[in-house]
């Protein structure tokens, strides 16, 4: 009997197992079984929502083209766009019609302050960039830089640029922009510089040409790619095709009539506007903007711009715009375009009678701030 008392003891304490709480335990042999669990059906997972959400509805449409939740979830992929950046209703890139190439107003950094005609650039910080608000993916431009004020510590890049370039820096610090250089008349692009031209300061006046053989693809976005979703407008996103290279581009400046040679061949196909980026150097207390004036050559040019072998002539920049309405469409052949009613002399007197280059100053100056 005895025995018979102890082997049951310890059967019960074999059966005593420790909770996952302290201080607790469970008795299994006193513990009623599990009731059994109903079959469950098996359903198939719950897709994830798509990441666009937004049906493609362009402006314009009656009622904004909005849909309720259940019917855009319905929609197939090819229906559906990615929403990129928020568009202004106010946007340049909204208007429709004729409208004459200019500086950019909000195509810019905030620092660069513009006059009343949108021709004349100022910038009072680090280097900052504007753009114009044309461009082209084909054909051959020109435009001109006319240098008001740099000194004492003032620089200047002048060149092209895609809408893709940051506008908080130089041209051709990235690889959607090509500039000339007032320091050292270096080229940059992909904030790579290189030995060029000569420098340049105030008073000189810097050509900038821009040939694009016929076949390039633009890679520019307007009107056609907004969409209104939710009340508000926006840019169409998504996966951009990779631009290839543009066999026969040339990127080519001036210098107060002088080519200075070509500065970069075979570029990546896309649209290019006329872009400036000015630089001043806040630690020399300077006082006044740097400050400089595009021409688009509607009333004609200071230079003649240059004539590059398997280039078409150059065409004004102003006519990216297109004709004005009412206005016969205007072609330009060569040896007709250029100096008008003895501004290229004039310009001539003012250069000799300029003031001399800053460069080794502004050399050290922009080494100082690590610029690119």
């Amino acid at each position: 009997m005895e025995q018979h008392q102890q082997q049951q003891h310890a059967v019960q304490t074999a059966v005593e197992v420790v909770a996952p709480f302290p201080c607790a335990t469970v008795n299994i042999a006193a513990a009623a079984p599990p009731p059994a669990r109903p079959a469950q059906v098996q359903r198939p997972p719950v897709p994830p929502p798509p990441v666009t959400a937004a049906p493609t509805k362009r402006v314009g449409r009656k009622g904004g083209g909005r849909r309720s939740a259940a019917a855009a979830g319905a929609l197939e992929p090819e229906e559906l766009v990615m929403l990129g950046p928020e568009v202004s209703r106010n946007s340049e890139r909204l208007r429709t019609g004729w409208h004459p190439v200019q500086l950019s107003s909000e195509d810019k950094a905030a620092e660069v302050t513009l006059d009343d005609k949108q021709l004349t650039a100022s910038s009072s910080a680090g280097y900052r960039m504007v753009r114009a608000t044309h461009g082209a993916c084909s054909s051959t431009w020109y435009y001109e830089v006319r240098v008001d004020r740099l000194a004492p510590s003032g620089a200047a890049r002048v060149g092209w640029a895609t809408r893709q370039a940051e506008v908080n820096g130089p041209v051709g610090a990235d690889k959607y922009g090509f500039s000339y250089r007032s320091i050292e008349g270096s080229k940059v692009h992909a904030a790579w510089r290189d030995e060029y031209g000569k420098p340049y300061g105030e008073d000189d006046v810097v050509g900038c040409l821009l040939h694009m053989p016929e076949g390039g693809r633009p890679f520019e976005k307007g009107v056609a790619d907004v969409v209104k979703y939710k009340s508000k407008l926006y840019m169409q996103d998504g996966e951009p095709a990779e631009p290839q290279r543009l066999e026969g581009s040339v990127v080519a400046f001036t210098l107060n009539g002088e080519l200075q040679g070509t500065a970069y061949g075979n570029i990546l196909e896309g649209t290019y506007c006329p872009a400036v980026s000015l630089y001043t150097n806040r630690t020399a207390q300077q006082q006044e903007p740097a400050t400089v004036t595009v021409n688009f050559g509607e009333h004609g040019f200071a230079f003649e711009p240059p004539h590059l072998e398997g280039c078409a002539a150059a065409q004004p920049a102003f006519l990216m715009a297109g004709p004005r309405p009412g206005q016969a469409p205007l072609t330009v052949q060569q040896g007709q375009q250029g100096q008008h009613h003895g501004a290229a002399e004039e310009q001539q007197q003012q250069v000799s009678a300029g003031q001399p280059h800053q460069s080794e100053t502004l050399e050290q100056q922009e080494a100082a701030v690590h610029m690119v």
